[in-house]
């Protein structure tokens, strides 16, 4: 006689906990304990506030402003000056458009400086056009451009009375609208996460 030895089937209830126990495992990238930040919302808010506070490197065209006065100068002057500055990274050209008014001395030529911090002294690097308004574009090398993009020229307006400058004004980058609209963006999802996690 023939013996077949066949092992023993589990119970039905068996096999439905072995997929019980299965379906009952986590996903870790979307489960947590309470009150932990879900990796993946985690990567939303890093992704978001790294964008909203990144460098504006990537661009491809920077604004500046610049407001002249004697007190940047040094000076008691009551003139007063602004201008509008854009720069391409592609062409390396910047150009501007400056105005300036009520010099107690007559103009005897003006510069964009750098590199330096406002109050402190560089030497010229662009001589501009005599006159109110200034327009015009010069083309930059890369040490220029990494000064210029660093916020470290400014523009200086010499005259006769105060020959080493009588108003002054630092070129200050404008925040592109994008980085505002990325930045509220990610601040607004840790603001979220934050209320779920006291809930």
């Amino acid at each position: 006689m023939n013996f077949v030895l066949t092992a023993p089937r589990p119970a039905p209830s068996e096999r439905r906990g072995a997929r019980s126990e299965r379906a009952e495992i986590p996903d870790s990238n979307h489960l947590t304990e309470e009150g932990t930040m879900q990796p993946v919302s985690k990567m939303l808010v890093v992704g978001a506030l790294a964008t909203a506070f990144s460098s504006p490197a990537s661009a491809l065209t920077y604004q500046f402003v610049t407001m002249l006065d004697g007190a940047q100068a040094g000076t008691s002057s009551t003139a007063t000056g602004s201008g509008t500055l854009t720069y391409d990274d592609v062409s390396n050209v910047l150009d501007w458009n400056i105005s300036f008014s009520g010099l107690l001395g007559a103009e005897t030529i003006s510069h964009f400086h750098g590199p330096a911090i406002p109050g402190v002294d560089a030497a010229p690097q662009i001589t501009l056009s005599l006159g109110s308004p200034k327009i015009g574009n010069a083309v930059l090398d890369a040490t220029q451009e990494a000064q210029l993009l660093d916020q470290l020229w400014y523009v200086n307006v010499h005259s006769t009375v105060n020959p080493t400058g009588e108003i002054r004004g630092q070129l200050l980058l404008v925040p592109e609208p994008e980085s505002y609209a990325l930045m509220a963006a990610g601040l607004g999802l840790v603001g979220l996460m934050a209320r779920r996690r006291h809930r």
